[in-house]
């Protein structure tokens, strides 16, 4: 019969019946129906294709969650389509799963190849021991010691950012300040991480940058607005609303998403294509710093190999022209000929041994491991510019990481001190500073095995490290101006705190006073104001976990396995933990001021917290000081009540549209 009616009926009706045997799939109808008890809009046995996903796409996650929270309670199911979390919104639920449990609950990454290795090898996504690993890498470049390095790089990124919007003021003209102060926190993040100036501003201002440009690539003079492009492109396309018809698909049927994901690279919509070339420019980018690093390093041992040779060749010609009588020194002649010259690092003798030689072993190693990897997932993204290293062969002789000061030329810039100054090749493109977050994660050891992180994995670290240091701090501090410039009194006391302790504005010439820790630590109010920007509009809106093991919360039963969202803004806007949480109070984290425990949590909890969220309390306070040392804000019309995109993260929608207006020096008495 079914010949009868031709190949495309029944093709369509082979389709019909594979679909509907996969909805009607035993293993996956088990697991929903262990949560049966368990509130939620949706059946727990066999939910629907869309589940809550609709509303979820048209309300944003953060908002049905509160709203189901009110409804349902604390603990309760919701359906992305048919894959199903259970969402917590009680403190205490929210801090024992936060902290017993490690991994994050993740869904199928809707890519393939290189660029979804990556993905899951980067700090957020990395599960098991490798994150142990991962983390421990990071930590050096975070520590202490090594965040007031960042001040003058800060500081000189904020200043650009100033002068920027002084030339706005100029005009009179309402501006999208959320887009500059992504500029600003990428540059930031360009030179305080990686001592690279991708010079953001610059591009953008010469129109090269966006879809239409030259775009600033790797072999450019800097990185540029396309890169800032391609990070906001990767956080638009991260939702379900943001990230196309594939996306959406895979999450009512997640049981063929290998079908999904080949029909999306075969027949990509507008949002897959946008994903996928921001991901790529991303994935150069961190390709051609890595590279940077490599060539400087290589250049650096060969020419200490230079020196070594050249005092060992003056050492032999002084012994065969002195007497007899110092056999020590005729001793040591052979040692540093053959083995490296003691108290040299990186310095190599015969043949590819020391630094040089295990550069050049893993240069000579790119693509192999890359690419191999890269075939076996499905090859997207072609062979690695930078492949895995021989990680059996570690540097004999690396050098300790060194602060971003230590190579930094002895002129300042803009009134900055020298050691803000970022390295740039003779040619004027990026070279990588020593000390830097890339140059220490590529020195970078584990302590229990030895050995270095693989290329991939670096590369996936300078991802995740670009895209978190540019799209949640600029996000917030677009919040914390619409915050300020919507309560004239609290606008009035920062700047008079900020003049109290830096003393009254002077002019254009005074942002270019060096900021300090100490400085900072006296801006209590500031302070608070940010706290509570935090509080009212937490860029991340929340986390998840894997359940490592099975828990009783709130009379529920959670099974081993089970992915938990743990919903922040949930907990920042309940009136049970906050007195009229719906209110933009910033003297509620004031010195003397309680805060309820666990019920603030911006930048998450447990082993899983953010680990750079000093660096971006820092990097918001030193702009939040310059900016406003400077200038006011004036928001623009319809920017009141300001309206938000709810995706991965919380977002300005169309952007923040104010107005700058100067300061005036005060009048000489």
């Amino acid at each position: 019969m079914w010949a009868l009616l031709g190949p495309p009926t029944l093709i369509l009706g082979l389709l019909l019946a594979t679909l509907l045997l996969v909805i009607l799939n035993p293993v996956m109808m088990y697991r929903q129906w262990r949560y049966r008890k368990m509130p939620g809009t949706q059946s727990a046995l066999l939910p629907p294709l869309l589940g809550d996903m609709s509303r979820v796409m048209k309300e944003g996650s953060p908002i049905v969650i509160q709203e189901l929270s009110r409804l349902l309670g604390p603990v309760f199911r919701l359906h992305l389509g048919r894959t199903m979390f259970v969402c917590l919104t009680d403190p205490a639920h929210v801090r024992l799963v936060g902290y017993r449990s490690i991994d994050r609950a993740m869904n199928s990454v809707m890519l393939r190849g290189e660029i979804k290795t990556l993905i899951e090898q980067d700090l957020v996504s990395v599960r098991g021991h490798q994150w142990s690993t991962v983390r421990t890498a990071w930590q050096p470049a975070f520590s202490p010691a090594t965040l007031p390095n960042y001040l003058p790089l800060m500081q000189r990124s904020a200043n650009t950012l100033v002068e920027v919007l002084t030339g706005a003021a100029g005009k009179g003209a309402p501006i999208d300040v959320h887009w500059a102060l992504g500029c600003m926190t990428l540059q930031a993040v360009g030179s305080s991480a990686f001592g690279v100036d991708f010079r953001s501003f610059e591009m953008e201002a010469n129109g090269s940058g966006g879809d239409g440009g030259k775009g600033g690539g790797v072999d450019d003079d800097g990185y540029g607005a396309e890169l800032t492009h391609a990070c906001r492109d990767i956080f638009a396309t991260l939702s379900l609303k943001g990230g196309g018809i594939w996306g959406q698909i895979n999450a009512m049927v997640p049981e063929l998403h290998v079908v999904w994901l080949h029909l999306a690279y075969a027949f990509p919509d507008a949002a897959f294509r946008r994903k996928l070339a921001a991901r790529r420019k991303l994935l150069s980018t961190a390709r051609g710093l890595i590279a940077d690093w490599q060539a400087h390093h290589i250049q650096e041992a060969e020419a200490t190999a230079t020196v070594t040779e050249a005092a060992a060749a003056a050492t032999t010609v002084s012994e065969a022209a002195a007497p007899p009588a110092a056999p020590a020194a005729a001793a040591a002649a052979p040692a540093a000929g053959s083995g490296g010259q003691p108290g040299v690092p990186g310095s190599s003798g015969a043949g590819g041994g020391g630094l040089r030689g295990w550069l050049l072993r893993r240069r000579r190693n790119n693509g192999r491991g890359n690419a191999a990897a890269g075939a076996a997932a499905g090859g997207d993204g072609g062979s690695s510019s930078v492949g895995g290293p021989d990680s059996a062969s570690s540097p004999p002789s690396m050098a300790a990481p060194r602060s971003p000061q230590a190579d930094s030329p002895a002129e300042s810039v803009a009134g900055v001190p020298a050691s803000a100054t970022v390295r740039t090749k003779p040619g004027g493109a990026p070279a990588v500073a020593a000390g830097s977050f890339l140059d220490v994660l590529l020195r970078a050891r584990s302590r229990s095995t030895g050995e270095a992180l693989t290329d991939l994995q670096i590369i996936a670290q300078a991802q995740i490290f670009i895209l978190a240091g540019y799209e949640t701090t600029s996000t917030a501090l677009a919040f914390a101006l619409h915050c300020i410039s919507s309560h004239p009194e609290v606008e009035a006391r920062v700047v008079a705190e900020i003049e109290g302790v830096l003393g009254p504005w002077q002019g254009g010439a005074d942002v270019n006073t060096p900021l300090s820790e100490d400085t900072l630590a006296k801006l209590e109010y500031l302070t608070a104001v940010i706290s509570e920007v935090l509080r009212f509009h937490p860029p991340v809106n929340a986390t998840s976990r894997n359940l490592k093991e099975a828990v009783t919360l709130g009379g529920h039963h959670l099974p081993a396995g089970t992915g938990c969202l743990l919903s922040l803004y949930s907990l920042h806007r309940d009136p049970g933990l906050w007195e009229c949480p719906h209110e933009f109070r910033p003297e509620r984290f004031l010195p003397g001021s309680t805060v309820h425990p666990n019920a603030y949590v911006p930048f998450g909890l447990g082993a899983r917290l953010c680990i750079g969220y000093k660096f971006a309390l820092q990097e918001m306070k030193v702009a939040l000081v310059q900016l406003y040392r400077a200038m006011t804000f004036e928001l623009a019309p319809g920017q009141q009540p300001l309206q938000i995109t709810y995706g991965v993260t919380a977002t300005p929608k169309g952007g923040l549209w104010v107005t700058p207006r100067l300061r005036e020096r005060p009048s000489a008495s």
